[in-house]
C-alpha cells in the first residue's frame, strides 16, 4: 500500500499541467481511486468548467475509462482501454480546444485497479 501511495504521489508530481499553473490556474482535483473489477465508477463529475484531465492507471491490471453522458450505460466494449502500469486517459487534446466535460467513469478488467486523477478548472 505504501508503494502505491508513493507511486501515486510521484505520478501526480510529473503529470502536473505546468502550462495551466503558469497561467495562474490551480489544480482543483488531484486524487486516487481504487476499486474492484466489474462496475464502472465515477472518478470525475460532470462539470462545465473542466479545462483538462489526465487519468493514469498505476495498477497492474488494464483499466477502461469513458465519458458518460446522462442516461448512457457504459460497458468495456464501448470504453477506452487504459493500459496497466502507466496507461493514460485524457479529457482534452493539445491544440484541439475541446475538453470532455461529461462525467468520467473507469473500470478495470480484473482484480483491483488504481488510478491517479488530475484535473483543472473544477
Amino acid at each position: 500500500m505504501k508503494r502505491l501511495m508513493f507511486a501515486a504521489a510521484v505520478v501526480a508530481v510529473f503529470l502536473c499541467p505546468h502550462a495551466a499553473l503558469a497561467q495562474g490556474k490551480a489544480l482543483s482535483n488531484v486524487a486516487t481511486a481504487s476499486f474492484a473489477a466489474g462496475t464502472f465508477t465515477q472518478v470525475l463529475p460532470r462539470t462545465d468548467t473542466r479545462t483538462s484531465c489526465v487519468i493514469t492507471n498505476v495498477g497492474t491490471t488494464q483499466g477502461y475509462c469513458q465519458a458518460k453522458p446522462t442516461g448512457v450505460v457504459l460497458s468495456t466494449s464501448n470504453s477506452i482501454p487504459v493500459a496497466a502500469s502507466g496507461g493514460q486517459f485524457f479529457c482534452s487534446v493539445t491544440g484541439a480546444q475541446v475538453t470532455i466535460q461529461d462525467e468520467i467513469d473507469c473500470n478495470c478488467a480484473s482484480g483491483t485497479c488504481a488510478f491517479v486523477i488530475n484535473s483543472t478548472g473544477q
